[in-house]
């Protein structure tokens, strides 16, 4: 086998595995060892009788964390995050640690393992899984459905500048985030705009905590939140509906039917997506 060929087949293995990987990281956020072990290196046993869990087979994560570079083990049977590691933590800027979780949970696992059955025949593999729409299910899964608004609010913020600077919104009055969630968007949008009102539009645990968000950046007074299902409850009017990271969770059909611009009102969309011909997906907007 030629060098070549060995590095590919390197790749490709590693690709293989990588559910593997995915695992022992969500583990790790589970277990807030990026937090316990935040200050100094700890020792295997002790971390083992923080978190509850068993001995040696905790010993034996951790040593994978150190073979994936997100852990380094100091002395023998002491560990710490590595930089790369510490983005686990609950505690800091760019935390990866909602994301780690919300990816890992036994619900995107096990919707995940039903892929094929997706493939073969065109149904979605949550609905098979589970009998009901993957919102439908955080309804019924509160503390998953506070998860799922935090790693949204995460995902966001790290791209509210670069959307701000590449639309005029000072042309808008009244502005509806749909699904807005906890408003970490829309606050952003209002800070900018004195004198513009929003309102965010989200299901009932959506916008849980979006007051705090809101009040926290000054403009708490000039947004509503209100709670529906935007195919059964039509928003009020507005200048401008904002549905990001929306449309690209429903078919073409439903996502049509999400969309509620008429007359003269703008409808923004940004989503990732994955663009005919290329290798990377890419973050993009679009107007109408």
């Amino acid at each position: 086998m030629t060098g070549a060929a060995a590095e590919e087949t390197a790749r490709l293995r590693q690709m293989i595995s990588g559910y593997m990987v995915s695992q022992v990281i969500y583990v790790t956020a589970v277990l807030g060892l990026a937090d316990l072990t935040a200050t100094s290196a700890i020792g295997a046993d002790a971390l083992a009788r923080e978190t509850g869990t068993d001995g040696p087979s905790l010993a034996r994560l951790l040593r994978a964390l150190v073979a994936l570079g997100l852990a380094e083990e100091s002395e023998p049977e002491r560990f710490r995050m590595t930089a790369l590691g510490a983005l686990l933590r609950a505690d800091i800027p760019g935390s990866l640690r909602n994301v780690a979780l919300m990816h890992g949970g036994e619900s995107g696992w096990r919707a995940w393992g039903s892929l094929l059955h997706s493939v073969r025949t065109g149904e979605n593999a949550f609905e098979h899984v589970f009998g009901t729409g993957s919102f439908q299910h955080l309804a019924r899964e509160p503390e998953r459905a506070a998860l799922f608004t935090a790693y949204m609010a995460d995902a966001t913020r790290p791209f509210v500048a670069a959307i701000l600077a590449a639309h005029d919104f000072s042309r808008y009055r009244r502005i509806i985030d749909i699904g807005g969630g906890n408003g970490v968007f829309m606050s952003r949008v209002l800070a900018a705009l004195p004198n513009a009102e929003g309102i965010i539009f989200d299901t009932p645990s959506g916008i849980e905590g979006g007051q705090m968000e809101l009040d926290a950046a000054g403009v708490g007074e000039r947004c509503r939140r209100v709670a529906g299902d935007f195919f059964r409850d039509a928003p009020e009017a507005a200048d401008a509906y904002i549905l990001k990271s929306v449309l690209h969770d429903w078919d073409d059909n439903r996502a049509a039917a999400a969309v509620p611009c008429a007359g003269t009102a703008r409808c923004l969309s940004w989503s990732a997506c994955c663009r005919s011909g290329s290798n990377a997906p890419k973050r993009t907007a679009r107007s109408q």
